[in-house]
């Protein structure tokens, strides 16, 4: 499967005589971002600094608005300083561990960037890590990898860029509920203060089960999404390249063996990933 991206004057490509050959052919580009031009009297409040919170956040920055990001972990700093602080000593500062904080929970994971999405927007979040400092070549790798160490400073980075475009990054600060004004906006309750605000983009991810609970508890309807439970299943590198290659296996041209296996015959899909 290739992705090809190419630039410039194209002949005219006839899509019917390639779909003869199971070939599809793409011409969306990057997506393009529309904006009102209502005047922004409070700031748009995002929740969450992980990969949505911070790319909301950095987009609106970069068309003028005014934005402030709210998380309840720590900046990338003191997370690393916590992370470290519970692998030798397993004491946990429950807001800012490998969960919460700067970046998400995947900040820590050191692991692949697969959606299995088709969709335009991906492209343009990758292309927008790369400007940071991810390698560029998680652009047109099949299963994109950035690695912790080089994250953390992507990461960081992003962050920086919001605060030099003018937005405010709050670190500490937990969402802890929302008062919906007559006029449209909303008052952000939060452990360090109350926040007016133009609109809030929730961008809690999976792990925040107690604001969760606040927006059941307030009324809000909560649409729940399906999720795949993970167990981690550890192959000798030989062993995998042995019965994917055979005699050849270890040849330096053939790279690392990877493989893939799925069964949805039961309903309920299971994959390896």
């Amino acid at each position: 499967v290739y992705s090809i991206s190419v630039s410039g004057d194209l002949p005219i490509i006839d899509e019917a005589k390639l779909s003869k050959f199971g070939v599809t052919v793409d011409m969306s580009t990057n997506p393009v971002f529309t904006f009102g031009d209502k005047k922004q009297e409070n700031p748009v409040v995002i929740v969450g600094a992980g990969p949505a919170g911070m790319l909301s956040a950095l987009v609106l920055a970069e068309h003028g608005f005014k934005v402030k990001l709210i998380e309840r972990g720590g900046s990338i700093s003191e997370r690393k300083q916590q992370v470290e602080v519970f692998n030798k000593n397993r004491i946990l500062d429950e807001n800012t561990n490998i969960q919460f904080g700067a970046g998400g929970a995947g900040t820590f994971s050191d692991g692949k960037l697969l959606t299995r999405i088709n969709d335009p927007k991906i492209n343009y979040v990758l292309k927008r890590f790369c400007d940071f400092g991810a390698p560029e070549d998680i652009l047109t790798a099949a299963k994109p990898h950035i690695g912790t160490d080089l994250l953390l400073g992507t990461v960081d980075n992003m962050l920086k860029e919001i605060e030099r475009l003018g937005g405010t990054v709050m670190y500490r600060t937990r969402l802890d509920g929302i008062s919906e004004n007559a006029d449209g906006g909303a008052l952000a309750h939060t452990t360090r203060g109350d926040i007016p605000c133009s609109a809030i983009v929730l961008a809690t991810g999976h792990s925040s089960r107690d604001t969760y609970k606040m927006l059941l508890d307030s009324g809000y309807m909560i649409e729940a999404k399906s999720f795949s439970v993970g167990v981690r299943i550890e192959h000798l590198r030989e062993d995998i390249d042995r019965a994917l290659y055979g005699d050849m296996a270890g040849h330096e041209k053939l790279g690392k063996g990877e493989y893939h296996l799925s069964d949805t015959s039961s309903g309920r899909g299971v994959y390896t990933f």
